[in-house]
């Protein structure tokens, strides 16, 4: 053959052919020399002829030594357990060929790709000096995982709804710097009465942003201690109510919805006391109250 691998000692092939036309010349004939036959590269071997043969023999010729290939090669990436860090990762790597670890930068160069986002990422070696070719390794980088959390205001005035209060954040902890994550939740008390009301709840947490899928929600529920206290109502008679009239022996009757303004609690929690019975002929008082 023409092409020999490399071996790291002198590589003198024994099926040189010396010919005189077409008749082959005897080995001994001639000499043979070599140079440039250790590293990688283009090698010479010389004809000398033999003083007091039967052949005046002299010539060249070349042959090539290759690199060894790294296809054979026994590649570790030390990366197990990596994880998200919003930076560039190259793990160091440990290649072996033919039972000797070779060494980065004299035998191969390392370089990566998809390295940086939680996911498959890939070290590619590329043979150098002695070596020759390309292999792959992958290795995996994991999501970053971070925690949920209600911050912020936790107590609100009785609405008859389970809302969350205004001031009330769900905010996230273990994002990196810089990086624009944000959460969304379905939040509500336990309860909308205020005698039950004690705990508020982020269900359903959800990620979002550029850079979401290189974190992981360690839980997707969280919860708070809340509280709901009583409202302090405001009743309002309407302008337009009129319960004045002649009398005609019926009783006055309590006024509508539409009637009424209330805020800060529902219509139905009000309760109207009159100073007597409303019937008979007589100015009376109407108390509306919420108890």
């Amino acid at each position: 053959p023409s092409q020999y691998e490399y071996t790291g000692e002198a590589i003198t092939p024994n099926n040189v052919v010396v010919k005189d036309g077409g008749q082959v010349i005897p080995s001994s004939e001639y000499t043979l020399s070599y140079s440039g036959n250790t590293e990688v590269g283009t090698a010479a071997v010389t004809v000398t002829d033999v003083p007091g043969g039967n052949y005046a023999v002299s010539g060249s010729g070349t042959f090539v030594i290759t690199g060894r290939s790294l296809k054979n090669a026994a590649v570790t990436v030390s990366g197990d357990g990596l994880t998200y860090n919003g930076q560039a990762q190259t793990p160091a790597v440990t290649v072996t060929l033919d039972g000797k670890t070779l060494t980065q930068g004299t035998d191969y160069t390392v370089s990566y790709s998809d390295n940086t986002n939680a996911g498959t990422a890939t070290a590619t070696l590329t043979g150098t000096g002695s070596c020759s070719g390309t292999v792959t390794k992958s290795f995996e980088i994991a999501p970053k995982e971070i925690t949920a959390a209600l911050t912020g205001t936790t107590s609100k005035p009785y609405d008859g709804t389970m809302n969350p209060p205004t001031g009330l954040l769900l905010t996230l902890d273990g994002v990196i710097s810089g990086e624009n994550v944000t959460a969304a939740a379905n939040i509500s008390y336990n309860s909308a009465n205020v005698n039950e009301a004690n705990t508020i709840t982020a269900s359903g947490i959800t990620l979002a942003g550029a850079t979401k899928d290189n974190y992981l929600l360690a839980s997707s529920t969280v919860s708070v201690t809340g509280s709901i206290t009583k409202s302090q109502p405001v009743i309002t008679f309407s302008s337009s109510y009129a319960p004045d009239k002649a009398y005609d022996g019926q009783e006055i009757g309590n006024p509508g919805a539409s009637d009424l303004t209330v805020t800060g609690a529902a219509f139905a929690d009000v309760e109207f006391t009159w100073s007597a019975t409303p019937q008979n002929a007589g100015t009376y008082t109407l108390t509306a109250t919420i108890p």
